[in-house]
């Protein structure tokens, strides 16, 4: 396994059911395009929405610019910046809610 691959297991909250998904990648891609890594074909959600990525063993996400934005614990991020994920937060994007772990 190549050093920059980050593995990981994300946790998605939809309306319908509970997901788990194991991530074996160095920077996840979500959003409702085919060439995301992680695809949610959900309302609210960006073709290119978000990205997930470890900085240091510490989990960060970038929103890209999307129309209906990206929340962590509420509290709407600003776009093309990357945030950390503080423990135990929860990211919303449209009707869907992630869970990541806070450390890789």
């Amino acid at each position: 396994m190549e050093s920059n691959v980050t593995l990981f297991s994300i946790t998605l909250y939809a309306t319908t059911a509970v997901y788990e998904k194991r991530v074996e990648c160095a920077i996840l891609s979500v959003g409702r395009a085919q060439d995301n890594a992680l695809r949610l074909d959900s309302q609210g959600v960006g073709d290119h929405h978000l990205s997930v990525q470890n900085k240091d063993g510490l989990l960060c996400v970038e929103d890209h610019g999307s129309e209906s934005g990206t929340y962590i614990d509420g509290y709407r991020i600003e776009p093309h910046i990357l945030y950390l994920v503080p423990d135990q937060s929860r990211i919303q994007i449209g009707d869907t809610e992630l869970s990541l772990p806070v450390r890789v």
